[in-house]
């Protein structure tokens, strides 16, 4: 499988990103260009903490997400008060935000996502950061979370 593409921030120096962009492509890399990097950060959380902390809690791979309706309904929970987090926070999300989280699970069906890999090791999980940021968030502009908070104690009670 291609591994997924790269993006790089456009910097003031345009034709130095340019040449940056082709010498990784020439490296066998998909490197693309962006200026929307703040929406590219905010999705790839949301995408973490929809996906992470379900397969850490189930020890599945990230397909088996999708294999039952409990366990995408839970997904679809968590994506939508990540939304409603990012919305009350004026945070860009982009569109088919949803339909993306959904066709990295099916693209990475078979992975066993950083944060399971933490819990079988017993090392310390990102999950305050990830799925505890969009807590905070949401304590800061007033949304209700609480499935977030639940998934962010489960998880940190299987932390060492």
């Amino acid at each position: 499988m291609m591994p997924a593409a790269s993006f790089i921030g456009a910097t003031s120096h345009e034709d130095h990103d340019i040449e940056l962009v082709k010498e990784l492509n020439r490296a066998g890399f998909e490197a693309l260009l962006s200026n929307e990097m703040d929406e590219m950060i905010y999705r790839k959380l949301l995408m973490n903490a929809v996906i992470n902390p379900l397969t850490a809690l189930w020890r599945i791979p990230n397909g088996a997400l999708l294999s039952s309706p409990e366990r995408a309904g839970l997904m679809k929970q968590l994506y939508h008060e990540g939304i409603l987090v990012y919305e009350a926070a004026g945070i860009p999300y982009g569109n088919k935000l949803w339909e993306w989280i959904v066709s990295v699970c099916q693209s990475t069906s078979g992975n066993t996502s950083s944060m399971l890999k933490d819990v079988m090791d017993g090392r310390t999980t990102e999950v305050a950061w990830i799925n505890g940021s969009i807590v905070q968030l949401g304590h800061k502009y007033g949304v209700s979370v609480p499935k977030h908070e639940l998934i962010t104690q489960l998880i940190e009670g299987m932390n060492l």
